[in-house]
């Protein structure tokens, strides 16, 4: 690993370097990812070009849970029925770009990328006056991405992506339970901590200069 950890290091170090050049291509672009709506994630990212072979990515948005395919939805892993809520995401990758012919951002890349993502869910109590709770779902995530993007239009942007990784889960949950001292019911909180295989694949469409 420490292996690893050093030749990223010493390529970003000799791409910075040797691409100091002044370019007259795309400096950036922002862009939208719809797969991502199937983990419950409205997916926004920035692109800034570094240099010539290299660029750094943002990503932003809120999240929702209960819905789609990911972890955020309890229904789907049988742990739980809370309702929906915001949650929000974000995430930083470096791209390099080793077979870009020119400053534009374009051709195969490989990012190194963290990510946090956070999903709410609400606990709800109609019956015993325990009040509503909130539970959260927090996964940060280390994974690498391997893409394809190029420039449909001077200004139209598509990039195609898959990437794999760890992702470590914390799952904060509730279950309402009776209190035989006070004679009332409360919330218990519930923690499962896992450390998953964290995947993912789409595309995003967006525009830039």
């Amino acid at each position: 690993m420490n292996k690893i950890i050093t030749a990223l290091v010493v390529t970003i170090i000799a791409s910075i370097s040797f691409g100091q050049e002044e370019s007259t291509g795309h400096s950036y672009s922002i862009k939208f990812a719809p797969i991502q709506l199937i983990a419950g994630e409205f997916n926004f990212t920035y692109e800034q070009r570094l240099t010539k072979f290299t660029s750094l990515e943002l990503e932003l948005g809120p999240t929702f849970s209960e819905v789609g395919l990911s972890r955020g939805n309890h229904n789907l892993w049988n742990t739980g029925n809370p309702e929906s809520a915001i949650g929000f995401h974000g995430a930083l990758g470096f791209r390099l770009y080793p077979l870009c012919a020119a400053n534009e951002m374009s051709s195969l890349y490989l990012e190194p990328q963290f990510k946090y993502r956070r999903y709410n869910s609400v606990y709800t109590d109609d019956n015993y006056n325990a009040g509503d709770i909130t539970g959260n779902l927090d996964q940060l995530i280390f994974r690498f991405n391997l893409g394809y993007q190029f420039w449909a239009s001077d200004r139209l942007a598509i990039d195609l992506y898959a990437g794999i990784g760890m992702g470590n889960n914390s799952d904060e949950r509730y279950d309402l339970i009776y209190d035989g001292v006070s004679g009332a019911y409360t919330w218990k909180a519930n923690v499962v901590k896992r450390l998953l295989i964290n995947g993912t694949t789409g595309i995003r469409i967006g525009f830039g200069k």
